[in-house]
């Protein structure tokens, strides 16, 4: 048992406090929905603090906003989660949307935080056009490599098998992904995280796929239910056994996209609350998803401290039981969630 790290495996009592959801740096530019000509101020503007109202209206009005590209802002900001008590930290990205691993490792050095890597493929619109050609067998061969053996010459094992990515609608190559992760899954032992298209409702569908081939859904992590804030669907997918993920503290986007806006973080803790009274709270998990430029505070945005800072103030301030729930929510369970029984 125990946890795989880009310096190694470390036993779950030595995760800590843990973001079980991060991204150091990122590219999703490839969801740029506005004007592509170039010298438009949406295809090559950047991002700085007078653009700070209009990108949490719509964080998708500048291409720049879509990329985590600088290392050393990058660890500067890791550092700040590391300065407020921060412990462990779990970078999701995928290689179609940057993962860098040998970044994260002078991440870790810099921070002085447990770092783990990831292995999988995002949504099918950032998928490398070798994975329509692949079989099932063949990424699930590659993702097994990534986790048992290194990725990319490295020497560096990923810990974890995702965010794999779903769309609005779900694609038959992102089945695809998904039954490999499974197959990968039962190999290694690593768990499964799922991106979920926040407006969409696969998340049960999700579920069926990955214990049709042989996934426990306490393996599973699904992640951006905390958009809908449906609570019924979230009780739903917590009543099968599986993780749930609340992963957009900071974003509090009056638009957001096309699909609508995101609830704020009041709002947010008020479903949570619901479903820690619920009795749900040792499949909770929470994160803040740092995927955008105008969330690092050198923007003005919150930061990837924000849950363990400002999030766990309020909780502090709202509940008698603060102390207990924040060593569930933010250490014991990220911790039974990451800990691989096959790991020697």
């Amino acid at each position: 048992m125990g946890i795989m790290t880009v310096n190694g495996i470390i036993a779950k009592s030595e995760l800590g406090v843990t973001s079980p959801h991060e991204h150091a740096l990122i590219d999703i530019s490839n969801q740029y929905p506005g004007d592509r000509t170039p010298g438009s101020l949406g295809w090559d503007g950047k991002v700085s603090r007078e653009h700070y109202d209009r990108l949490m209206a719509d964080p998708y009005a500048l291409r720049d906003n879509l990329m985590l590209d600088d290392e050393e802002t990058a660890i500067n900001e890791v550092a700040k989660f590391a300065a407020a008590g921060g412990r462990s930290f779990v970078d999701v990205t995928t290689p179609c949307i940057g993962r860098n691993v040998r970044f994260l490792k002078r991440l870790a050095e810099r921070t002085n935080l447990n770092v783990v890597a990831a292995c999988g493929f995002y949504t099918a619109d950032a998928h490398p056009k070798r994975i329509a050609k692949m079989s099932m067998e063949e990424i699930a061969d590659e993702l097994t490599n990534e986790l048992m053996t290194g990725i990319g010459g490295t020497g560096v094992r990923a810990g974890i098998i995702g965010e794999i990515g779903t769309s609005q609608k779900l694609y038959d190559e992102e089945v695809k992904v998904l039954r490999a992760a499974a197959v990968a899954h039962r190999r290694t032992g690593a768990p499964v995280m799922v991106h979920l298209n926040p407006w969409a409702r696969h998340a049960l569908r999700v579920i069926d796929i990955l214990e049709a081939d042989g996934v426990s859904a306490d393996r599973i992590c699904l992640c951006h239910l905390d958009v809908l804030l449906n609570s019924d669907d979230m009780r739903a997918v917590l009543d099968r056994g599986a993780y749930l993920e609340f992963d957009n503290f900071g974003k509090e986007f009056t638009s957001g996209s096309a699909y609508g806006r995101f609830p704020s973080d009041e709002e947010r803790m008020e479903v949570l609350y619901q479903l820690l009274d619920a009795g749900y709270a040792e499949k909770l998990l929470l994160a803040c998803d740092v995927c955008l430029k105008n969330l690092l505070t050198i923007h003005g945005g919150p930061g990837y401290a924000h849950v363990v800072t400002d999030i766990a103030q309020m909780i502090r301030k709202d509940r008698s039981d603060a102390e207990k729930l924040l060593s569930t929510l933010l250490i014991e369970n990220p911790a039974r969630y990451l800990d691989n029984p096959l790991l020697a």
